[in-house]
C-alpha cells in the first residue's frame, strides 16, 4: 500500500546516503525504487523473471509454512527441485510479500501424495488382501520373502505410478499379474499368521501413499522384520496414525 511503499522509500534514501557518504570511489543514486551501483555491476536476481515455484520453494529455505516433520521432509524435495542457487547474485527481487505462498505450500503439503486418494482404499484393501492371501493359502511358503520381493516388483511400481489397470485389480487378478509380471515363485519357509499379513500390506501401501516415496524405498526405510515386532503395538491404532508414527522414526 501507499504507506508501506513511502516508509520502504524512506528506508532506501536513507541507506543510499550512509553508503554514498561511505563510499569514496562511486555514488549510489536511488530512484523509483531501485539502486543504481555506478561502480561495481550488480548482479539481480528477478523471481518474476522465473517459475512462481522457483519462489516458493526460495521462501521455503527461509521460512516454514508449517510445524510438521512432513512438510519438513516434503519442502526440502521442493526446494531440490524448484529452487535456484542465490549465491553469486548481489540482489534478489522477489513476488509481493504475501502470505497466501504459505496457505499454498501448506496445503501442497496435503497434496504431495503417491497418487489420486480415489485409489487409495482400494490399493490398500487389495494390499491387505494380497499379502493375508498368500500367507493363508501358502502356509509353507516365505510370507517375509515375497512381501520383499513385490514391493520392489514391477507390479508394485506400476501401483506407484497410479497406473489404472493395475491399481483397480482384485487380489486374484493382481496375484496372477504379478506371477505372470515379474516371473515370481514363492520360497519355502514359514507363513505369516493371523491378521499380520493383512495389516503389514495396508501399512506398507498407505505409507507409500502418504509419504509419496517409491515402494521399494518404503522397503528399506521400514522392514518387515521391524514390522512384525511393532505390529503388536501399532494394529489397534488408525491406520493414518500408526503410518505417521512409524514415520518420525523412519523416514530419515
Amino acid at each position: 500500500n501507499k504507506f508501506a511503499i513511502n516508509d520502504l522509500t524512506d528506508r532506501l534514501e536513507e541507506m543510499a546516503y550512509k553508503l554514498e557518504r561511505r563510499c569514496e570511489c562511486g555514488k549510489i543514486s536511488l530512484f523509483h525504487g531501485t539502486f543504481e551501483k555506478n561502480v561495481v555491476p550488480t548482479k539481480i536476481l528477478d523471481f518474476q523473471e522465473k517459475n512462481v515455484l522457483s519462489w516458493l520453494a526460495e521462501l521455503m529455505k527461509h521460512r516454514d509454512a508449517a510445524d510438521s516433520k512432513r512438510y519438513r521432509m516434503l519442502s526440502k524435495k521442493f526446494i531440490e527441485k524448484y529452487g535456484i542457487d542465490t549465491e553469486e547474485y548481489d540482489v534478489i527481487k522477489g513476488w509481493r510479500a504475501n502470505a497466501s505462498y504459505f496457505y499454498i505450500a501448506k496445503s501442497g503439503e496435503k497434496n504431495m501424495r503417491a497418487y489420486a486418494e480415489a485409489y487409495l482404499n482400494d490399493v490398500v484393501e487389495n494390499q491387505g488382501k494380497l499379502f493375508d492371501f498368500v500367507a493363508q493359502s501358502f502356509p509353507d511358503k516365505d510370507t517375509e520373502e515375497f512381501i520383499n520381493t513385490y514391493m520392489k516388483s514391477k507390479t508394485r511400481k506400476s501401483i506407484d505410478e497410479a497406473q489404472a489397470y493395475v491399481n483397480t485389480m482384485d487380489v486374484k487378478e493382481l496375484w496372477k499379474y504379478f506371477l505372470e509380471t515379474d516371473h515370481y515363485a514363492l520360497k519355502s519357509g514359514e507363513g505369516l499368521k493371523g491378521f499380520m499379513p493383512d495389516w503389514i500390506g495396508e501399512f506398507y501401501a498407505y505409507y507409500q501413499w502418504y509419504y509419496n516415496i517409491s515402494s521399494s524405498e518404503v522397503i528399506k526405510k521400514v522392514p518387515v522384520e521391524f514390522l512384525k515386532k511393532a505390529y503388536y503395538g501399532l494394529h489397534d491404532l488408525e491406520l493414518e496414525f500408526a503410518v505417521k508414527k512409524v514415520g518420525e522414526v523412519y523416514w530419515i
